[in-house]
């Protein structure tokens, strides 16, 4: 494996464990019960954030919402790169 694809790969790894630490952080900060879904299924709490994003009206609830997202698809984008 070359330098360069060890190293997004590992940046890839610490911005999605980043993203499902904030995600967790905003779930269980909400409901107790989101924030187990959020622990033991994560995809699934992440299409369900994709999907609320729009009907957040809160601005600060939408930033919650929003930073794991952008996250987890910069760490989606940055495994790619890795593996290609």
């Amino acid at each position: 494996m070359e330098p360069f694809s060890a190293m997004m790969m590992v940046l890839a790894c610490i911005l999605l464990l980043v993203s499902w630490v904030q995600m967790l952080w905003g779930a269980f900060s909400k409901d107790e019960t989101s924030g187990l879904v959020t622990l033991f299924l994560p995809p699934l709490a992440y299409l369900y954030a994709f999907f609320q994003l729009k009907n957040e009206r809160d601005p600060d609830q939408q930033r919650s919402l929003r930073e794991p997202l952008v996250a987890a698809g910069l760490g989606c984008a940055l495994l790619m790169l890795g593996l290609v």
